[in-house]
């Protein structure tokens, strides 16, 4: 590594380093949160394609300059894997003004309308005036409008049941 740093590796479930300093211990046995043993920090592989090794608590850093889209990337295992809770840091001494919530809960997402394909709602479920059925769908048609559906009830056929309008999507 150009900083200085000995660079750790994972090898058979153990950690692997050149560092003088190092010594073998079994990540698994690491990871795990003990009042005795508080500290979780393990190497942890990068998922991504840099093939890189970090330690859990530089992971954030890591993330942040290689890889900044990574939340929409990678599974929750592996968020639970590098996530430090605040009971290990209160037990580490990490006073609350230092605390980092980290990783940051994700941004929250606009609710989504319903698509086309979907169920109309059950019966007994709120309707629109004249005892229609509304089904938005999210794609514009043609480029311009989204499209709404009306589910006519009582029709005889498919074709009877769907009338589509184009136009404004009424909410």
């Amino acid at each position: 590594m150009d900083d200085g740093a000995c660079p750790v590796r994972i090898k058979s479930a153990k950690c692997d380093s050149d560092c003088p300093s190092s010594y073998a211990f079994q990540i698994r046995a690491a990871s795990t949160f003990r009042d005795t043993r508080p500290c979780t920090n393990v190497p942890i592989a990068c998922p991504f394609d840099c093939q890189q090794t970090h330690w859990k608590y530089n992971f954030p850093q890591h993330l942040k300059e290689r890889h900044p889209s990574w939340q929409s990337l990678v599974s929750q295992s592996f968020i639970e894997q590098i996530t430090v809770t605040r009971e290990e840091e209160l037990t580490l001494g990490i006073p609350e003004s230092k605390a980092v919530l980290w990783p940051p809960p994700p941004a929250p997402q606009p609710p989504s309308s319903p698509s086309c394909g979907q169920k109309r709602p059950a019966p007994g479920s709120p309707r629109t005036p004249r005892g229609r059925y509304r089904l938005h769908c999210k794609e514009p048609h043609n480029g311009k409008f989204p499209r709404v559906f009306w589910i006519l009830p009582g029709a005889e056929s498919t074709s009877q049941k769907i009338a589509p309008i184009i136009g404004d999507v009424f909410t």
